[in-house]
């Protein structure tokens, strides 16, 4: 397993990467500009996200960051700067508690955002005050409050075409049209 990856600019062109077995993730990772898919998942060890991480990744689209439940339960407030390009991020049972209300703000064309089994309690919109292109949600497993909901949570999700919050705790979420 590794450790520690470094990247050059020599690598300035790769299009997709996987990287599995992974401790920590260095900010060289900036070097490969023309990155249109990484996949980080199952690296449960992965502890050290800095911030602006992923500063510089301009043609990134998908991200997937499944299974790092080595985050500390939360996202550092400014992990996703410059990934204005950015349509899908996975990051699904990672153990997460808290996420910032500017996490998100760097990501204006969002459409996929897949926050399935982690232990977030959603009771604010703020959240998810930024994702304005965001298509599909997916809260599976996490603990949204239903008085949230009818106050608006959503609201300013226009163009949200899927949402699932099945498995939602049963004393936040009755059942009822939304």
């Amino acid at each position: 397993k590794f450790e520690l990856i470094t990247f050059s600019d020599t690598l300035s062109r790769l299009q997709t990467l996987t990287l599995k077995g992974i401790k920590t993730l260095d900010s060289s990772i900036s070097m490969l500009k023309g990155l249109e898919a990484l996949d980080l998942s199952d690296n449960n060890r992965l502890s050290k996200f800095t911030q602006n991480i992923f500063m510089g990744l301009e043609n990134l689209e998908r991200l997937n960051l499944s299974t790092c439940t080595g985050l500390g339960g939360k996202l550092p407030k400014n992990m996703f700067t410059g990934l204005l390009n950015l349509l899908e991020l996975d990051i699904s049972n990672c153990g997460l508690t808290l996420i910032h209300s500017d996490v998100f703000s760097h990501t204006p064309k969002l459409t996929k955002l897949n926050l399935k089994d982690n232990k977030l309690k959603i009771k604010k919109g703020n959240v998810f005050l930024h994702l304005t292109q965001l298509k599909e949600l997916n809260l599976v497993g996490n603990q949204v409050e239903y008085s949230n909901i009818k106050h608006g949570l959503f609201s300013n999700l226009v163009n949200l075409e899927v949402l699932i919050i099945n498995y939602c705790y049963r004393r936040y979420l009755k059942s009822e049209r939304y």
